[in-house]
Formats: structure tokens, C-alpha cells, sequence
């Protein structure tokens, strides 16, 4: 790759990854994965010219009509929901140092309480250390 070219984040991501087993593990769908083949087949976002946007009702509604699908409304607003996330994605993913979205979150209770705690010490007695008036 020349020197100055970006990295993808999925490039980034394989070459940072210690353990392959967790290399794009997505999370279980219960009860509702034939939302995400329909979420598909909708489009998952549009284009306003400007970048990714969700799909608009009127976007929905006329693949409905030509699809001649009948969903629930909880399924209408799911797809919708699901447009306007993955349209969120889409932007904020052009940081190549953004968190991706399928790697699940750290547990509280995995952060070490004692560290924090050492470290904001460690800043509040910085701030008292400092005289009134003093530059920084």
C-alpha cells in the first residue's frame, strides 16, 4: 500500500485482531431475522446527494406497493429504524478510528475501578497544586 493511502477500518480491524474468533461476529437476531432480508430487498439507505440518508416513507411505501407485501406497522417502523441506523453508520464510519458497531461494548464491571479512581486522583490533585491566577 503506498505510503500515505488510508487504511479501511475492516483493514485496520483484521490487522489489529489478536484472536480471529471474534473477527465480525454479529450479534444473535431472535424472532425477527427476516427483517434484515427485508430491510435488504427495501435498500437499506438512500443518497440525498450529500451522503447516506434512512429510507424515506415514501421509499417504503412504493417497494410495498411493487412488492405487494403487507407488514405490520412494529415491522414498518423496525425496517425504518433499522434504515436510519444503518445510514448513521455509514457516516460516522468514515473515521477510520471509530469503534465498529458489531464489536460488543466493554461490561462495567470489566473496567478496572481502581484505576480509574488512581488516575481522576491523580487530575483533582493536579488542579489543587495550581495557585489562583497562575498561567497554565
Amino acid at each position: 500500500m503506498p505510503e500515505g493511502s488510508k487504511k479501511s477500518r475492516l483493514t485496520a480491524f483484521k490487522n489489529s485482531a489478536d484472536d480471529d474468533s471474534t473477527f465480525l461476529q454479529f450479534p444473535e437476531i431472535e424472532g425477527a431475522g427476516y427483517l434484515v432480508a427485508l430491510f435488504r430487498e427495501a435498500g437499506l439507505a438512500m443518497s440525498n446527494g450529500m451522503g447516506a440518508v434512512p429510507l424515506t416513507w415514501q421509499e417504503l411505501d412504493a417497494w410495498l406497493r411493487t412488492t405487494e407485501l403487507s407488514l405490520t406497522v412494529w415491522e414498518k417502523l423496525t425496517i425504518r429504524e433499522m434504515s436510519e441506523a444503518y445510514a448513521s453508520e455509514l457516516i460516522s464510519s468514515t473515521d477510520k478510528h471509530a469503534a465498529a458497531p458489531y464489536v460488543a461494548p466493554v461490561e462495567t464491571s470489566e473496567i478496572d475501578r481502581a484505576a480509574v479512581s488512581s488516575k481522576l486522583l491523580s487530575v483533582l490533585r493536579g488542579f489543587k497544586r495550581k495557585k489562583p491566577g497562575a498561567q497554565t
